[in-house]
């Protein structure tokens, strides 16, 4: 009965385990998704001067669609992209909504400068998130397992 406990208790270490690790890896994907879209943003802006609707449907990434980013996007339903962004800090959600909230109301100036502004928090945010990241998952693989061997060692 011992052993079925012990087995049950690293199962459910291996799928926090890989469950956290998988959640990581998204909100990097997701971090480095935004950086390009933003600086696919700058330059059409910069060399195009198109206006944001028609930078909405020339620009596609699996990794936002997946999370109904464009769908929010194109309906101009910024409140809902709360969702969309739910595994980003609440700073980096606030910086893309202030975005979107703002873009389209100036000249191409302003709308560069804030592009610019925009880019630089999040390429920020990723450089920050890619560091903390591989901390995080050393951490995610030992922990459940060592808290999984005390329980183990401390009922045996």
């Amino acid at each position: 009965m011992k052993w079925i406990g012990t087995v049950v208790l690293v199962l459910a270490a291996m799928q926090y385990s890989y469950a956290y690790q998988k959640h990581e890896q998204m909100k990097l994907r997701l971090l480095t998704e935004l950086c390009d879209l933003f600086a696919y943003i700058q330059k059409n802006i910069e060399c195009f001067s198109k206006p944001l609707g028609e930078l909405c449907r020339g620009y596609s990434s699996p990794a936002l669609a997946q999370l109904g980013f464009y769908d929010c996007w194109q309906e101009g339903r910024i409140h809902d992209m709360q969702h969309t962004l739910r595994l980003l800090s609440a700073s980096e959600k606030d910086t893309v909504q202030q975005y979107f909230r703002n873009a389209g109301q100036g000249y191409k100036e302003e709308e560069l400068q804030l592009c610019r502004y925009t880019l630089d928090r999040l390429r920020e945010a990723l450089k920050h998130q890619q560091e903390d990241s591989k901390a995080k998952t050393k951490m995610s693989r030992t922990l459940p397992f060592l808290l999984v061997l005390s329980i183990v060692l401390l009922f045996s």
